[in-house]
């Protein structure tokens, strides 16, 4: 295994390249550019009064230009989760959505073919309570996962360099931790909007005589955290970071602290320190 700054990457035109889809962004831009169009053609027209326009415009209007944003970022060459060549994997746990952290840190990690063990995709169902406003509401999302257990007790290098993404100080409204590694052997990759599929990348890796297990399906819960003590709470929250899922992590803190949003945010921030 071996750490790399982006410039030490190895790009072939030639490797298999695994990254986030632009389509549904250009998609959502689409819808919602069209929606401010409606309203603005149905006010000229005497249907919609001009407060309605207005509002409904600005929220989708900005709604569009937040998709636009993110089609854009998409389309960066940055924009890769894994990249599998004749040798090994090269597997980018900074998001390209990060873009705004430091550029000369470590940014990915190679593995060659032979170190690694096995792989399987993981389905894993969070279940959580959802604080919007002053409301909230019993959530349940499902996200799949490519594991990958790799040979000895070597990711030692990944973990510190994780736990230093997680403590950078930076506008995190954009932000998502594609990779964790949650024991000493296995890298988990977050799949979601990766396009060509996890399969594909199991295929690829069982062409390379790596073993291929069995797909799982796990449901972590963390609605009853009732008799907790307060450093297993806190590692619930960075388990839920870990999968990509901050803004429930978010949500958990404020429920189970009975905080807002800004303190909640100072205790993510702080898991780490």
């Amino acid at each position: 295994m071996r750490m790399l700054r982006k410039q030490e990457v190895g790009v072939l035109y030639t490797d298999k390249v695994f990254k986030m889809g632009s389509l549904p962004n250009l998609i959502r831009a689409v819808i919602f550019f069209a929606i401010v169009a409606a309203f603005i053609i149905f006010h000229i027209k005497g249907k919609v009064d001009l407060k309605a326009t207005c509002i409904f415009s600005v929220c989708f209007g900005l709604a569009g230009l937040l998709s636009v944003k993110m089609y854009t970022k998409n389309l960066s060459g940055d924009n890769w989760l894994v990249r599998a060549g004749l040798d090994g994997i090269s597997l980018k746990f900074r998001s390209h959505l990060n873009s705004n952290f430091p550029a000369d840190q470590c940014q990915a990690v190679s593995l060659r073919f032979d170190e690694i063990q096995s792989a399987r995709i993981v389905q894993l169902t969070i279940k959580y309570i959802r604080m919007t406003g002053g409301k909230t509401r019993r959530t349940t999302k499902t996200n799949n996962y490519v594991e990958l257990t790799v040979a000895g007790d070597s990711l030692g290098e990944l973990k510190l360099a994780l736990k230093r993404e997680y403590t950078i100080k930076v506008n995190r409204r954009f932000h998502i931790y594609p990779v964790s590694v949650p024991n000493n052997n296995t890298i988990r990759l977050f799949w979601r909007h990766i396009r060509p599929g996890a399969s594909k990348l199991i295929d690829l890796l069982e062409s390379k005589n790596i073993r291929v297990e069995e797909k799982s399906s796990q449901v972590n819960d963390y609605i009853n955290l009732d008799g907790l003590d307060d450093a297993t709470i806190k590692d619930k929250l960075r388990e839920l970071i870990a999968l990509g899922e901050r803004r429930a992590a978010m949500s958990v803190a404020r429920r189970t602290y009975n905080i807002g949003i800004s303190d909640s945010k100072k205790i993510l921030d702080g898991l780490y320190d």
